[in-house]
């Protein structure tokens, strides 16, 4: 396994909330198995993770997701947590990111999460559109959804 990854390049997307165990422990499989990684985030700087209600540990995030290029990855991460999905769904830069690099990747079936970008219940909000929905859903599901 140490060297699957070898000359891939990973993004890692989170902001402030995200659960320190879906951040670490997933960063460390992919460096182990000899993929270069990068920490993406709102903002450049220190990202705040959380263990469940408490605070943890912070990591340093080398890039803005308005300064990421899609292109330059050939994975992506999108770690879970408290309010990490949410602050992510309700940033247009962040947003822009995941669909851009969902477009580019079309060998990737599925993304780990749902972005939706802060749409309002009429589906009209701003970029309005699931990012991505899981195959597996059934179809009516993914109608309702998007």
């Amino acid at each position: 396994m140490a060297d699957e990854l070898k000359g891939k390049r990973v993004a890692f997307l989170f902001t402030d909330g995200a659960e320190q165990v879906e951040v670490t422990e997933p960063l460390e499989a992919v460096r182990k198995a000899g993929a270069e990684t990068d920490i993406v985030s709102l903002e450049k700087g220190e990202v705040e993770m959380w263990k469940h209600f408490d605070k943890g540990d912070k990591m340093t995030a080398e890039v803005a997701v308005a300064d990421a290029d899609p292109s330059d990855y050939d994975g992506l991460v999108l770690p879970g947590g408290v309010a990490n999905p949410d602050q992510l769904r309700l940033n247009k830069d962040a947003v822009k990111f995941v669909r851009a690099f969902r477009a580019g990747q079309a060998r990737w079936r599925d993304l780990p999460r749902t972005v939706d970008a802060g749409r309002d219940r009429s589906g009209q909000g701003p970029q309005g559109d699931i990012v991505a929905e899981p195959s597996d859903r059934p179809a009516q599901r993914r109608r309702g959804l998007g």
